[in-house]
């Protein structure tokens, strides 16, 4: 990271535990956590997000053109969750709402005009441009708002998934907001970690994925439109797996796709008898060895891309070590939970609701995803 990046991260890692502490004290009543932790995460992204440009030296002095429209677009999904915290509105609503605003993201450039894949040439989307754009930022979104429902889980997995980008990632607006939100993160983890005084809330789960759906777009592009799939899928495996195995358990079930119920990786891992800091390590321990894969693909990517001519052992030796990486992650995290087990398809899906709701913490308690 060069001196900007560095200081936003400072800058809303500082933001986020004064505001953390500020939230607290806020809370009523006090042995309830507060629901302003989407607030917090704003409010640390958008001072780290000022802070890097305004360090950044541009043709007028300082360079905020890259900056205004990211913070435009953050701001949507944080007030769609916020109004959603206070009140049931619907979940059709809720989804139009994500689709309009990757929209307005792709209309400003941050889109996939092709998609790179190890070994073979990019794929041109062409007209599939603008679906594909919105389906990976809105399945971002909602990958993270499912899979809040533990004390410090989503702000973990983004904190890892932050941790990755830097690591792979160019200065740019892409770099800005992704050590903006890390430093957000880090200090909002000392309030939302077990047990939590602040949750993140629909406000700061709508925020945290869209904004890394953002980040991902802008990190991982090897050049202007050319999307790097597999390490922005690595960096949030967990996430996504969560969101895949839920949506096709409710598909199976004939559930509203939805839905909130008991049946997430974490609340399996409740169920076996884990306690809430033991499901945290298995699932962050998870998610950091993905990303550690997602960092090696990365850099074999870029290393194929600037010595194309030389011998191509080492760098296939490389890229298959993280993935297998990644693979023994999933395969870690789908055997503690139970889906390796053989069972009847029909017990598999119902997920566990015996001891979920005993073991949850204050945030399951209040939202079981």
């Amino acid at each position: 990271m060069s001196n900007p990046q560095l200081l936003a991260l400072l800058v809303s890692g500082l933001i986020a535990i004064g505001l953390g502490q500020l939230a607290t004290s806020l809370a009523k009543p006090r042995t309830r956590p507060s629901k302003l932790g989407g607030m917090v995460v704003f409010v640390a992204v958008v001072g780290g997000l000022v802070t890097a440009a305004l360090l950044t030296e541009g043709s007028r002095g300082i360079e905020l053109d890259g900056t205004t429209p990211l913070v435009a677009l953050l701001l949507g999904p944080y007030l769609m969750g916020l109004h959603d915290d206070y009140t049931d509105s619907s979940p059709r609503l809720r989804l139009a709402l994500l689709l309009l605003f990757a929209s307005v993201a792709w209309s400003l450039g941050i889109r996939i005009d092709s998609v790179a894949l190890p070994g073979i040439d990019a794929i041109q989307l062409e007209s599939l441009s603008l679906p594909a754009t919105i389906l990976w930022i809105v399945g971002m979104t909602v990958a993270f708002n499912f899979i809040d429902g533990l004390d410090g889980l989503a702000s973990g997995l983004g904190l890892t998934a932050c941790a990755a980008l830097c690591a792979m990632s160019a200065e740019g607006p892409g770099m800005w907001a992704t050590a903006s939100l890390a430093g957000a993160l880090s200090g909002i983890l000392l309030y939302n970690r077990p047990e939590a005084t602040v949750v993140l809330g629909n406000s700061g789960s709508n925020l945290l994925g869209f904004a890394l759906g953002i980040a991902t777009l802008l990190c991982c592009t090897s050049s202007p439109g050319t999307f790097d799939l597999v390490p922005a899928v690595l960096v949030a495996t967990v996430p996504i797996l969560d969101a895949g195995l839920t949506l096709l358990r409710r598909a199976y079930l004939g559930q509203g796709l939805f839905r909130s119920d008991l049946g997430h990786l974490h609340h399996r891992l409740l169920s076996r008898g884990l306690q809430v800091q033991q499901a945290l390590f298995v699932l962050l321990g998870a998610a950091a060895m993905s990303g550690f894969g997602a960092v090696i693909v990365a850099a074999t990517t870029r290393l194929l891309e600037h010595n194309a001519t030389s011998a191509m052992l080492q760098p296939h030796v490389l890229s298959s070590t993280g993935l297998l990486l990644a693979t023994m992650s999933v395969a870690w995290v789908l055997r503690v939970t139970g889906w390796l087990r053989w069972a009847p398809l029909s017990e598999l899906a119902t997920g566990p609701t015996s001891r979920a709701s005993d073991l949850g913490s204050t945030q399951d308690a209040a939202r079981p995803g």
